[in-house]
């Protein structure tokens, strides 16, 4: 468990769960897209905000909000 800790830079914890000698614990990954509808090339972040949020005005508000949380 160390070893996954150390090397994934992952907060592993299993509880009361104890794994006897020999056992084997498999760890998967899946990516989880945010926006499903992204163009591979990718946009401007704040033409995307503006469209998420429902205008350019809004988009900045959010931005704002984003890096207050940032910095909290």
């Amino acid at each position: 468990m160390e070893k996954a800790k150390t090397e994934l830079n992952l907060p592993l914890e299993f509880g009361n769960y104890s794994l006897k000698s020999g056992s084997l614990v498999e760890l998967q990954f899946l990516p989880y897209e945010l926006n499903k509808d992204m163009p591979t090339e990718g946009m401007n972040k704040r033409e995307q905000y503006a469209k998420k949020f429902g205008s350019k005005e809004q988009g900045e508000k959010a931005e704002e909000y984003m890096k207050m949380l940032g910095e909290t």
